[in-house]
């Protein structure tokens, strides 16, 4: 009930307490309503600015009891604000951080359980590979494998080093060829491979030079198969004198060449001496359907070149 509510049932009440009682004259109290309204506002007023008059609050409480009701209040309201103020925070770093604007999971190591979006690593730029370059890449894995399977003894393959064949001031004089050198306690070695524009191999050989051999060439040949090179011959041996220079200087070479079942040409011989040293040197090599020399019945230059004696 409201406080001026009350105050009118008190006014009433007090107009109705006549000196004949609730049973008095009807006409007597009517004419004491009359003569007591003009008080009427007063007593509303003197209700509502009274300091004695009954508090506006709500009964049931002590005016400390109201004061803290008041405060807790206010605190709920706060700790709401506060509690909302950081959901949003969280919210919105979290969503920072998935797109990967603000990276808070990779800068900070005990917040890497936050999800965020895998990112894509630039992919770096390469340099256009030429034909060269593939040729020079594919050169040293082949010719490596090629000399490790045919040599007795075989370079370390860590310390092979696949280059170009090149003139004295470093230019490449042929580009689908590279070439190798090395040195052994018993013999220097050279082995090649040479490449079609398409990457196909077209030959490859490998030839080592020895201290000259004394006597006749062809008594040699059975050496060469056990104590240089792992490969048996599958055709016949023959001998042959050659002229290699304008010098009419003579060597002769021997050689076993044959076709295997893949219609790849190969070989393996020796000649000596080289022309203009006391040196002879002993070869093998594979010769490819799709090579210039394919039609070559010999591993040597100076024999498929030469004339005959």
């Amino acid at each position: 009930m409201s406080l001026k509510l009350a105050t009118e049932e008190r006014f009433i009440s007090k107009i109705l307490q006549t000196p004949f009682g609730l049973a008095g004259d009807s006409t007597y109290i009517y004419s004491h309503i009359i003569d007591n309204l003009s008080a009427f506002p007063y007593y509303l007023i003197m209700a509502d600015e009274s300091p004695n008059s009954p508090s506006k609050e709500e009964p049931g409480f002590s005016r400390g009891e109201r004061s803290w009701l008041k405060a807790i209040s206010f605190v709920e309201v706060g700790l709401l604000e506060i509690f909302f103020a950081a959901v949003a925070l969280i919210l919105f770093f979290g969503i920072l951080n998935y797109f990967n604007v603000l990276p808070l999971s990779r800068t900070f190591p005990t917040l890497s359980f936050l999800p965020h979006q895998q990112q894509n690593k630039p992919k770096l730029l390469q340099p256009p590979r030429t034909m060269t370059t593939l040729i020079a890449e594919k050169g040293t894995a082949d010719l490596t494998k090629f000399i490790r399977i045919n040599l007795v003894t075989a370079p370390d393959p860590k310390g092979i080093k696949v280059d170009f064949v090149r003139n004295n001031k470093g230019q490449i004089l042929d580009p689908n060829r590279m070439v190798f050198n090395w040195s052994d306690s018993s013999y220097q070695g050279n082995a090649t491979i040479r490449y079609n524009n398409q990457l196909n191999i077209e030959d490859k050989s490998i030839l080592l030079i020895l201290p000259n051999i004394v006597g006749n060439p062809s008594a040699f040949e059975p050496t060469i198969t056990t104590d240089y090179f792992n490969i048996k011959p599958e055709g016949k041996w023959n001998c042959q004198d050659i002229v290699v220079d304008n010098k009419n200087t003579k060597s002769t070479i021997c050689e076993n060449f044959w076709r295997d079942k893949n219609d790849i040409k190969r070989g393996i011989g020796l000649m000596s001496p080289i022309p203009g040293e006391d040196k002879a040197e002993i070869f093998t090599c594979e010769i490819y359907s799709n090579s210039q020399n394919y039609n070559w019945d010999t591993c040597s230059t100076q024999k498929a070149t030469a004339k005959g004696v």
